[in-house]
Formats: C-alpha cells, structure tokens, sequence
C-alpha cells in the first residue's frame, strides 16, 4: 500500500477496466465528509466538483470504505451492497449479478485509496482516519491484484 508506483498503475488499470464496463453520472468524491441529512433526515450528497461518467462502483464502493469504521464496514458492507442492488432493480435496472458486484467493489475502494493519497489540503487526522478505512478495505479486496487481473 506504500509503493506509489504500483498504487498509480493499478488506478491506470482501473481507468482503463472501467471504460469497458456500463456508465453513469457519478459524485467521484462520495467519502463522508460530503455527505449531509437535509431537514427530513434525507441523506445528499455535497461538493460536485468531480462529478463525472463513471462505474457505478466509483462511488459505491469508495463511500462504503470511507463513510465506516473498519469494523463497521467488514460486518455490513455485504448488507449495504445488497440494498443498493435491490434498489436498482427496483427502479427497473438489472443490476450486476452478486459476484460481479462484489469484485466491482474494489474499483470505489482503490479510487477513494488512491485521491486520499494523493491529498494535503485536509486536517491531517481526517486524512489518516480516511487512509486507514480505505488501506483496510484495499488490503482486503486486494485491489492490486484485482487491478493487475484487470489489464
């Protein structure tokens, strides 16, 4: 996780593995800093600034590694991926099958891993909370290897 060259090749095969995969309007930044409940308890999300076309995992599987303490994530990030599958499909959507969604995962966990490397204008304890979820989650869905796959 400390290796800068390997990190930056494996976001390269991320890109790279992404532009074969289905596309949608994502956030690109979904950590819990920007997320907020409006007045009905409603969740939004703020700051728009990388809203892009993307995988649909950018974000899902970033904000899951980041908005969750690492034990947290490891005991509800299956519940919360199924949520988010039943939801698409209940908006008339096919989601992926079970398995693909899983591996998928590691796309939003190397990319939120990836842009918390990469930043310095953050309180430095915001940044290391964020690097130790998102380092977690990418040792554990081993998103080097899943990367070098992708190529």
């Amino acid at each position: 996780m400390r290796d800068p060259r390997r990190l930056v090749g494996a976001y390269r095969a991320l890109a790279a593995s992404c532009a074969e995969q289905p596309w949608c309007v994502i956030h690109g930044d979904p950590h819990v800093g920007n997320v907020y409940l409006d007045a009905a308890r409603q969740p939004g999300l703020l700051d728009w600034q990388l809203v892009q076309r993307g995988v649909w995992s950018i974000d899902v599987g970033y904000h899951i590694a980041s908005a969750l303490s690492v034990e947290q994530r490891q005991e509800a990030c299956p519940d919360l991926l199924r949520h988010y599958l039943d939801c698409l499909r209940s908006f008339g959507i096919e989601p992926p099958p079970w398995q693909e969604a899983w591996a998928a995962l590691s796309r939003g966990v190397l990319h939120g891993f990836f842009l918390w490397s990469i930043t310095t204008k953050v309180e430095p304890q915001v940044i290391e909370i964020l690097l130790r979820r998102l380092g977690t989650a990418a040792a554990e869905f081993d998103v080097f290897r899943t990367a070098e796959v992708a190529r």
